[in-house]
C-alpha cells in the first residue's frame, strides 16, 4: 500500500508538473500575441501612444491612447482632434476626429475582434498630464464600420510643397 500511494503521488507531480508547464506556455503566447497585436495598433496609431487593449464581455473591446494635444483649453476651444488634418474624401464619410480612432478600430477588429466575435470596438483618448489625464474622448464603432470596404483605410501622406497628397497602403495590406 505505501508503494502504492508513493506511485500515485509521483504521478500526481509529474500530471501538475506537466500542467504548469502548457500553462505557462500558453501564458508567454498569449502576451506575445497581445505584444504582436499593440505593435501593429501602434503602427497605425503612429505617434499617439497606444496604452491598453481591452476586451469587454463577450461583443466590446476598448483601445486606450495617449495625446498630449488633448488638454481641457483645446476641448473648450474646440481645437482639439485626434489625428492629422484629413481630407472630406480620405475620411470618407466619417467625421475628420473620429477618422484615426476608425484605422485603429478597423485594425483591431482585423487582427483580432473579428476571430472573437467583437461588434464594437471603442477607442478612448486621454490627455496626457495632469487633469487632462482624466478628460477623454470615447469613439465607438459597430460592426459596419469595422467589416465593410472604407476609403479612409488608405492612409495619405502628404507631399512636398505644391505636390498632390499620395494614398500609401496600411503595412497589412502591401
Amino acid at each position: 500500500m505505501p508503494r502504492l500511494a508513493r506511485s500515485l503521488s509521483c504521478l500526481l507531480v509529474l500530471v501538475a508538473s506537466r500542467i504548469l508547464v502548457v500553462a505557462s506556455v500558453a501564458s508567454a503566447q498569449s502576451s506575445s500575441g497581445a505584444s504582436a497585436l499593440r505593435g501593429r495598433l501602434q503602427r497605425v496609431a503612429g505617434v499617439y501612444p497606444v496604452e491598453n487593449v481591452e476586451l469587454w464581455g463577450r461583443d466590446s473591446a476598448r483601445v486606450v491612447m495617449e495625446d498630449s494635444s488633448r488638454t481641457a483649453k483645446a476641448v473648450l476651444e474646440g481645437r482639439w482632434m485626434f489625428g492629422p488634418p484629413v481630407t472630406s474624401e480620405e475620411a470618407g464619410g466619417c467625421p475628420p476626429y473620429k477618422v484615426l480612432g476608425r484605422r485603429i478600430a478597423r485594425e483591431f477588429w482585423r487582427q483580432q475582434g473579428k476571430r472573437v466575435g467583437v461588434q464594437q470596438v471603442i477607442v478612448r483618448v486621454h490627455g496626457r498630464i495632469g487633469v487632462d489625464r482624466l478628460s477623454y474622448a470615447d469613439m465607438y464603432y459597430g460592426r459596419e464600420e469595422l467589416d465593410e470596404p472604407w476609403v479612409g483605410d488608405q492612409p495619405s501622406t502628404p507631399g512636398r510643397r505644391g505636390e498632390p497628397r499620395v494614398s500609401q497602403p496600411l503595412a497589412n495590406e502591401r
